[in-house]
């Protein structure tokens, strides 16, 4: 489940819950993914919904961040998995092996 990090870190942030109670929950969302043979990024609203009653209310933009592109380009530190940073690395390999010739 890669974007398991990204729902605790929705929770956390956008939900204004305790780290603890995010992990949690988290876990009974996987648990739900698992039941259905799916990864939690291709879970709808109401799997998610119906995964914890914590979750009951969850808004809807909740899919949207459990996305695997959203999930990649939420890493944007130096060296991270976003589509910019990933761009910088290649430009900077191209550079470096233009210098070696």
């Amino acid at each position: 489940h890669l974007t398991a990090t990204d729902l605790a870190d929705y929770l956390v942030q956008k939900q204004n819950m305790p780290f603890r109670e995010a992990y949690y929950l988290t876990k009974e969302v996987v648990e739900k993914a698992n039941s259905l043979n799916k990864d939690i990024s291709e879970l709808n609203i109401n799997e998610i919904r119906t995964s914890s009653n914590e979750l009951a209310n969850i808004d809807e933009e909740i899919v949207s961040y459990l996305s695997l592109e959203n999930s990649m380009n939420s890493r944007n530190s130096f060296g991270g998995t976003s589509t910019l940073e990933t761009e910088k690395q290649v430009e900077g390999f191209k550079n470096w092996l233009k210098s070696e010739k």
